[in-house]
């Protein structure tokens, strides 16, 4: 942490709405440099039963892995009863995070985006464009995107769904809070954005409130909530957030 960052943040209100058992790392790097950290989460994890998980033989006729989030790799392992069938498996991420959640389990990455950690990045690596046809086991959340999916499917490849965890909408917290007197409103997913704005229900103008946000993706959908005082992080990582703050 640089002296300069440390004092510019010094008494400033940040509110982080990542979920609970993610924000912790990144609120105590905040408090270190003097910042007000109001915790708001507004999404839960709920791990969902992926039957396909408890059937070692169907696992094993899969040569790709593809893991979106860190809670689609704690969840998948969760109901994993060996990991024998990924060990002969290459393995792809969207970002960093879910590249450090495997390696918790001794699991090398063979394909990960470097800056934006994002579908689309991951999708125009040239080594991961050159793959030949084959089976791809999708690790992932209910719902949310279709277009890792979409795109390999077109590209010939036989693509299985393993949705692990679902997204839980939370209501805020109790103690009101004042969202346009705070200095940054920490967005990191378009679910967490749609429910925050759900949850104003009106009673909050979105064009009178700063909002640090992890992608291009969320940027743009906020400018059409109409939220005008947006700034994007590289990517929504810890890393990528707090570097954002800097600008």
């Amino acid at each position: 942490m640089s002296i300069s960052l440390a004092s510019s943040l010094a008494g400033k209100t940040i509110v982080i709405t990542r979920p609970t058992h993610q924000a912790q790392a990144l609120t105590r790097q905040l408090q270190q440099a003097g910042a007000t950290v109001i915790a708001c989460p507004l999404i839960s994890i709920e791990a969902l039963p992926c039957s396909l998980l408890s059937r070692i033989d169907a696992l094993a006729t899969h040569q790709l892995a593809l893991f979106t989030s860190p809670n689609a790799v704690e969840c998948c392992m969760a109901q994993l009863p060996s990991l024998q069938p990924l060990h002969h498996m290459r393995i792809g991420v969207i970002g960093k995070a879910t590249a450090q959640a495997l390696a918790h389990y001794d699991l090398a990455v063979d394909y990960m985006p470097s800056t934006h950690f994002t579908s689309e990045e991951l999708l125009a690596l040239p080594e991961f464009q050159a793959l030949a046809p084959q089976k791809v086991l999708l690790v992932k959340g209910k719902g949310g995107r279709t277009l890792l999916a979409e795109t390999l499917i077109a590209r010939g490849m036989e693509v299985t769904l393993c949705e692990v965890y679902q997204r839980i909408p939370l209501a805020l917290p109790t103690t009101p809070i004042e969202w346009e007197a705070a200095h940054w409103i920490m967005i990191t997913s378009l679910e967490a954005l749609e429910h925050l704005i759900s949850c104003w229900q009106g009673t909050i103008n979105p064009a009178h409130v700063n909002l640090l946000v992890g992608s291009t993706r969320i940027a743009q959908a906020a400018q059409l909530l109409g939220f005008k005082q947006i700034r994007t992080a590289q990517n929504p990582s810890d890393t990528a957030m707090w570097n954002a703050l800097q600008v």
